[in-house]
C-alpha cells in the first residue's frame, strides 16, 4: 500500500501547486480575511469575472454600504499584491484573478 503525500494529493484533487497556493494564502492572511471577504472571493473564483456588487448578490449578502466597502477594500489590497485584477468598463469595475493566482482560484472554486 502506497502513501500519497500532501503535495501530490493537492495536485491530484485540485490540479494545483501546493507551494503556490500556500504562498498566496500567506498573502491573504496579512489582510485579515473575514467570512464575508472569503465568501465573496470564493464566488469570484467560481464565476471568473464580476463586479463586487454582483458577487455580493451571488453570496446572498447586502451589496451596498459597509458590506460593499469592506469587500472593495479587501479586493483593492489583493490587487496591490497582484492576486486580483480590476478592469473598468463604463462606470463598473470588473474583478478577476491574475494569471499568478490561477492555482488559488482553482482551489477556492472547489472549496465551499
Amino acid at each position: 500500500m502506497a502513501m500519497i503525500g500532501y503535495t501530490q494529493l493537492m495536485k491530484d484533487i485540485f490540479d494545483v501547486d501546493k507551494t503556490s497556493v500556500e504562498a498566496l494564502f500567506d498573502t491573504l492572511a496579512k489582510h485579515k480575511p473575514s467570512e464575508l471577504r472569503m465568501k465573496t472571493l470564493r464566488k469570484l473564483a467560481q464565476v471568473e469575472e464580476e463586479t463586487i456588487s454582483g458577487l455580493l448578490k451571488l453570496a446572498g449578502e447586502n451589496n451596498t454600504g459597509g458590506t460593499y466597502k469592506t469587500v472593495n477594500l479587501f479586493f483593492t489590497l489583493l490587487e496591490k499584491d497582484n492576486i486580483l485584477y480590476a478592469e473598468k468598463r463604463g462606470h463598473r469595475e470588473y474583478w478577476r484573478f491574475t494569471e499568478r493566482s490561477k492555482d488559488l482560484q482553482i482551489f477556492l472554486s472547489h472549496s465551499e
